[in-house]
């Protein structure tokens, strides 16, 4: 990727990110969930401007590979630490501010409809539980 040409558009489509780099369609692969909750959890917390770029450029590099951003740390689990260094790749690379923000913030929301919600697992143990009657 050369500075200054990079630019990635974000469709929404159901359980998978379609992203056009450069014109190259990409997709976006599943985040560990343990990863997506970290972010998901600061996202929810209202942060501000600053670590919300952050939050961006992480989910960016959490999420899409193809970017080449440093590998986030499961152990230290510090997604606005991880976000500083993909922000500095980003940025470096001539990745506007406002597209880092805008398409990071597509990969947040798709992230936290990754979650497992309480009604899913209700839902889950019932079947299970009926499933367990059967045998």
């Amino acid at each position: 990727m050369s500075p200054g040409k990079f630019t990635v558009l974000t469709h929404i489509l159901a359980s998978k990110m379609e992203l056009i780099i450069k014109g190259e369609k990409f997709h976006a692969s599943r985040p560990n969930l343990a990863c997506a909750l970290d972010v998901v959890s600061l996202w929810g917390d209202g942060p501000n401007r600053a670590h919300m770029g952050r939050l961006c450029a992480c989910a960016l590099g959490l999420c899409v590979p193809a970017l080449k951003l440093p590998k986030y740390n499961m152990i230290h689990a510090d997604p606005i630490a991880y976000g500083g260094k993909a922000l500095d790749h980003l940025l470096s690379r001539g990745v506007p501010a406002g597209e880092i923000y805008t398409h990071g913030m597509n990969v947040i929301v798709w992230m936290a409809d990754l979650l497992p919600r309480a009604e899913e697992v209700e839902k889950a143990e019932e079947f299970l539980k009926k499933k367990e009657g059967e045998v």
